[in-house]
Order: C-alpha cells, then sequence, then structure tokens
C-alpha cells in the first residue's frame, strides 16, 4: 500500500513489477520505452497516469482503424478494459492506483492494438510485430510479477496469458495463411505471364516456319524471330 504522503511513488512490488516490465519490452520490442512506461529516477515513481476515460473502449475508437485485423484488436481492448473497471470498483484497499504498473501496461496494451495492429496490413512484417509481442506477454508470464488474486476471477496475470494465446493462436494463423495465400496468388500470376509469353513466342515462330511467301527468311532463329532487325520484320511480327 502506497503511502498518504507518497501516493506518485512506487512500493517496492511496484518497482519490482515495473523493472519487469522494463526488461521484457527492451528484450522482445525495443530499449526505448513508450511514454505510458516511463518512470522518473531509478523506477522511484510513474511519469504518466491512466483515468478512468482510458478504461471505456470509446476511448479508442477514433484511433481504430478498418484493417484485417482490427476486430480482433477492437476485442482485445475491450476486454482489456473490461478488468480495468472491474479492479477500479473493487474496494479501496484492492482497486489499485491509476498510475500503478498493472494500468499503465494495460494502456500500452491497447495503445498497442489501436494504434498498431488495427491498422496494419497482412505482412512479414505484421507477422513480425506480433511474434515480438507475443514474447514480451510469455516473458511476462513467466516472471509472474502479477499477483493471482482473491477477489474475481480477472486477474492481470491471466489477462497476459489470455491475450499472448490469442495473438499466437488466433491472429498469427490469419497472417501466415494470408501471406502463404498472397504468395500462390504471385506464384500464379508469375506462371500465367511466363505461359503467355511462351505462347506467343511460338506462335510467332510458327507463323515464320510455315509461311510460304518471299518475306519468310531463309534462315530464321528464336532470337532473330523475338528481336527482328529489320523494319520489314518488324512490321510482321507486329
Amino acid at each position: 500500500m502506497r503511502s498518504v504522503f507518497s501516493s506518485n511513488s512506487f512500493t517496492q512490488l511496484e518497482q519490482h513489477q515495473m523493472r519487469s516490465i522494463h526488461a521484457c519490452y527492451s528484450e522482445n520490442i525495443s530499449t526505448t520505452m513508450p511514454t505510458i512506461l516511463e518512470i522518473t529516477g531509478n523506477f522511484e515513481g510513474p511519469v504518466n497516469s491512466t483515468t478512468p476515460a482510458t478504461y471505456n473502449q470509446a476511448h479508442y475508437s477514433s484511433r481504430m482503424k478498418r484493417g484485417p485485423l482490427s476486430e480482433f484488436a477492437s476485442e482485445a481492448i475491450k476486454e482489456i478494459c473490461a478488468y480495468q473497471i472491474e479492479r477500479f470498483n473493487r474496494s479501496l484497499w484492492s482497486s489499485g492506483y491509476s498510475n500503478d504498473p498493472t494500468n499503465l501496461l494495460c494502456d500500452e496494451l491497447k495503445n498497442w492494438l489501436a494504434d498498431s495492429l488495427s491498422i496494419a496490413a497482412i505482412t512479414e512484417e505484421t507477422q513480425f510485430m506480433v511474434s515480438k509481442r507475443i514474447s514480451f506477454l510469455n516473458n511476462l508470464s513467466q516472471r509472474d510479477i502479477f499477483p493471482q488474486g482473491n477477489f474475481s476471477g480477472k486477474t492481470m496475470a491471466s489477462l497476459i496469458v489470455n491475450l499472448a494465446k490469442k495473438l499466437r493462436e488466433e491472429v498469427n494463423p490469419r497472417i501466415q495463411n494470408e501471406l502463404s495465400n498472397s504468395s500462390a496468388r504471385e506464384h500464379l500470376s508469375g506462371l500465367i505471364e511466363a505461359s503467355n509469353k511462351l505462347i506467343h513466342v511460338t506462335a510467332q515462330f510458327l507463323f515464320y516456319a510455315f509461311r510460304d511467301t518471299e518475306n519468310t527468311p531463309s534462315n530464321f532463329s528464336l532470337k532473330n524471330i523475338r528481336f527482328p532487325q529489320t523494319e520489314e520484320f518488324k512490321n510482321i511480327i507486329q
């Protein structure tokens, strides 16, 4: 419990939680912390704070884009907000603080979902981004820094596990399938293009081979047919 005289300072447990969050973020995503996770001094306290307004899914609606993964992002934000609201409405001794590591991490996750995942196209870069986020969440879960809780079935620990699982089992397979289908379409398109060129060249060859006119070349080659050197042959080939 924080002292009433240092409500903006982390407790020892919160310091440990925030150090772990920073370590996992640096190892898996970036050494540059997002604004919402910035801290003062030697993890003495938070720079920023959440507000009850950010516990509402509507707060993120204007930032959400209709990308191929936006539906998943929206559902994940809804789940995180529901947890924050439930936690906020607990008794004074168990509701936490608006600027504690739990709420700060929740807002970081929602920011990523709204500003990055919801607008992401299906690319290898997006696949890599999602993989890094899964690793980040898995590492947080393995560190066991959030208590299991005694007040409800909703805990930060379970939230992290569920989000990682959904990214791994729902988002990653969709990205992989789309990439595979896209690659197959590209290969098919290339095959069709190559086949069309072959048919065109073959038709040119047959045209010359079976043409019985004075303009038929006495000796011809595929190269001469494909790249006619004289104006006469250029006109014929057209």
